[in-house]
């Protein structure tokens, strides 16, 4: 049932006392006013234009029509409205929508005789009009003479707009003009009801008349039945003659402007063919500054006094429009409508869960919640919590990620259940007003994407390996080769790891030595130490390929230098003159004892030693023959000592054959990765062998390390590469009578 209100209060309506509810709507206003101008000075007014009911089943439709404009009161078509309410007496306010009513236009001509010449004019006029329209226009194309003619009934299809246009053509008939505007705004008032953004655009000299300038009246109606018609209606539209005619003398301008001022529209001055389109701009301004707010209200039966408050989207708020209705009925408020969200959806790596936060509206009416994970791909559930009761608007829940795939989407489901357990729903009033009908579910779309497991790097332990330091008796230096230190690491998800850099800190917290990291297949590293007793830190960085700082480990150990008594002695010489030429004169002394002892012992075993070496030289000279098959060739092909690289083969002509940094058949100078006596090569019964002498850093034959105090047989295979310690790497090839044996085997 639809009734229609103006916005004036009755006559019929007995005038009521004063209520409370006045009181609370008056504060209301006061408090919305004061707010508005809070938020910014508004220079709009709003006017009712109209208002509307509806009577549903459960709730009362209200449409109120309104139009903004400036102080002057002229519309403002440029002003956007971003929120409306209906503030009633009582004191409840309702929020409601805004949009544009449907803007109706109809085009109507005078085709009568007079207006052959200039129909042409009025026709692209009026195309021109369509052009500029808005794209929610509907257009209706009528002509008139003596007969009315509908040539295109309302619609928003341009093509079909224009085709009708083009099929008006002038008669030689009169004009019945009353009759033509008469029956117009009849029939555009049965389409847009009381739509206010509705309009006549009339194209006319303003006469009614069968023969032009007889002054015999053409319609059944006159000037005054058609101003009644007008002013009868609660939405006329408006009309905006347009006059047509030769020239200005021919236009009947009393009827033309009594119309437009009598619908609220304007008149144009069209002799001579001369319609600006700024004409139709002005139309077009009047008609958007139209609106319409729709809501649904829960009202008392009788008249209701209330206001609408409006705010813009450029945050003015015009004064509140007070309005007027009636209701026929009480109605209830229903119960509001439940609604879940889900907000501050995150993944916790450390439970391998998801938290959030599930936000509802009519709580009250929620006992517990229940959450599930769905496949998205498959709408397969994967994991579902048992009903969680609820106390607050607001919920945490967390829903178990073990069983989800990396990499896939999923959905978050959240059902709100009522008292008995079982899942809500917002029942439909069936007329909008409330509820769709549907179950309350709340969803969260989203990727499972955790996060890389985290990168562990530790330093678990730090050895470090110092011989004491010897005293060199033929230089008078003390010879102390660099600490060994061996670390390990533990590394846990280390795949983007490139590199390790690192420095030690002493206990002033000043870096001693910085180093590069090279970790071996057990996650160890060993790399010489430079440093005097002391407390240390060990710090190392695990860096990408770009050099990006991915983890830091630090170790903190103790470091005591070894020595022995000859050094210590020998030391504290250095540091007392004194004591070191007393030293110097004791062993003066005692090496001159040590020569007489040695003379006296010689001369009694000088005959001895003579038989001796005699029978060594026989031996010597024994061996001579088979000397070449125990001659080998010695290639030096890396090492810190340059002047031995690349130099021609090093024979070997005795055995044992030793090697080592000093006092040995092949020195390499410089090298503090080789120990003083390093490795010995050894010639028994016709095969070759190499033996570790228990060295720091080993003896590596083709990068396997041999057992130390061990004679490891040689193979003599061409290729075969011996390391000695980390830099120095040479190989053996056999000479054979005299001639060394080529590396295929050649000679």
């Amino acid at each position: 049932m639809r009734t229609q209100d103006t916005p004036t209060t009755q006559s019929n309506i007995p005038p009521r006392r004063f209520r409370p509810g006045i009181l609370t709507f008056c504060g209301l206003c006061l408090l919305w006013l004061i707010a508005g101008a809070a938020q910014a000075q508004s220079t709009l007014t709003a006017l009712i234009t109209g208002a509307q009911t509806t009577a549903g089943s459960t709730a009362l439709t209200l449409d109120v029509y309104f139009s903004l404009q400036d102080s002057n009161g002229r519309p403002n078509p440029q002003a956007q409205v971003q929120s409306a309410k209906f503030l009633l007496e009582s004191g409840d306010t309702y929020d409601a929508a805004v949009s544009r009513p449907p803007l109706y236009v109809a085009l109507l001509f005078d085709s009568s005789g007079s207006m052959k010449n200039l129909l042409p004019g009025m026709k692209q006029a009026a195309i021109e009009m369509i052009a500029a329209a808005p794209p929610e226009t509907q257009f209706a194309i009528i002509q008139f003479d003596e007969v009315i003619t509908l040539q295109q009934t309302f619609t928003n299809d341009i093509a079909d707009a224009l085709n009708a246009i083009d099929q008006i053509s002038a008669s030689d008939k009169g004009t019945c003009f009353y009759d033509g505007l008469y029956t117009t705004i009849q029939s555009i008032t049965q389409v847009a009801q009381d739509t206010p953004r509705q309009a006549i655009v009339l194209f006319s000299d303003g006469h009614d008349e069968r023969r032009q300038g007889a002054g015999d009246a053409c319609s059944q109606n006159n000037y005054e039945q058609l101003l009644a018609l007008i002013s009868s209606r609660r939405q006329p539209p408006r009309i905006y003659p347009i006059g047509v005619a030769r020239t200005f003398r021919q236009l009947n301008l009393d009827v033309l402007r009594g119309i437009a001022d009598a619908s609220s529209g304007q008149f144009h001055d069209g002799a001579g063919d001369n319609i600006p389109e700024r004409f139709f701009e002005t139309i077009y301004n009047d008609m958007n500054s139209q609106w319409q707010a729709t809501a649904n209200l829960y009202p008392t039966q009788g008249q209701q006094r209330g206001a609408l408050l409006l705010t813009l989207t450029d945050g003015q708020s015009p004064p509140p429009a007070p309005l007027t209705f009636i209701s026929e009925r009480s109605y209830v408020t229903p119960p509001p409508a439940v609604t879940a969200v889900i907000r501050n959806f995150m993944y916790d790596a450390g439970s391998n869960s998801y938290f959030f936060d599930v936000t509802l509206s009519g709580h009250a009416r929620v006992v517990a919640l229940s959450a599930e994970i769905i496949d998205a791909a498959n709408n397969q559930q994967i994991t579902r919590t048992p009903p969680q009761p609820i106390s607050w608007e607001t919920e945490r829940m967390v829903l178990d990620a073990r069983l989800l795939q990396a990499d896939r989407t999923y959905v978050a489901r959240v059902y709100p259940l009522d008292a008995d357990g079982k899942p809500i729903v917002n029942e439909a009033s069936g007329d909008g007003t409330s509820g769709d009908g549907e179950e309350v579910i709340a969803e969260y779309p989203f990727r499972h994407e955790p996060p890389p497991p985290p990168l562990v790097v530790r330093i678990d332990a730090i050895t470090i390996s110092d011989d004491e330091p010897q005293l060199n008796w033929r230089t008078g230096q003390i010879e102390d080769e660099p600490a060994q230190l061996t670390l390990s690491l533990f590394l846990e998800n280390g795949a983007q790891i490139a590199q390790y850099d690192g420095y030690f800190l002493n206990s002033s917290n000043q870096r001693v030595q910085a180093f590069t990291l090279l970790l071996q297949t057990d996650n160890t590293a060993q790399l010489p130490f430079v440093a005097e007793s002391g407390a240390y830190t060990a710090v190392i960085h695990a860096l990408n390929e770009t050099g990006t700082r991915l983890a830091t480990a630090e170790y903190r150990f103790d470091y005591t230098r070894p020595t022995n008594v000859p050094v210590r002695a020998w030391e504290a010489l250095q540091a007392n003159p004194i004591l070191y030429l007393v030293g110097l004169l004791a062993l003066l002394l005692a090496t001159l004892l040590a020569w007489l002892l040695g003379f006296v012992s010689g001369r009694l075993s000088e005959h001895s030693r003579y038989r001796r070496h005699a029978r060594k030289a026989a031996q010597a000279q024994a061996q001579e023959t088979s000397l070449d098959m125990q001659t080998l060739q010695v290639h030096i092909l890396e090492s810190l000592d340059a002047a031995i690289v690349n130099a021609e083969g090093l024979k070997v002509t005795h055995f044992p054959y030793t090697i080592g940094r000093s006092d040995c058949d092949l020195n390499i100078v410089g090298d503090q990765h080789i120990s003083r006596k390093h490795a010995q090569i050894t010639w028994v019964d016709g095969r070759f062998y190499l033996e570790d002498n228990h060295s720091r850093n080993g003896t590596f034959v083709n990068e396997s390390k041999i057992e130390p105090n061990t004679p490891f047989q040689l193979a003599m295979n061409h290729g075969d590469r011996i390391r000695i310690g980390k830099t120095t790497t040479l190989t053996l090839q056999p000479a054979v009578n005299g001639h060394q044996e080529g590396v295929n085997g050649d000679r």
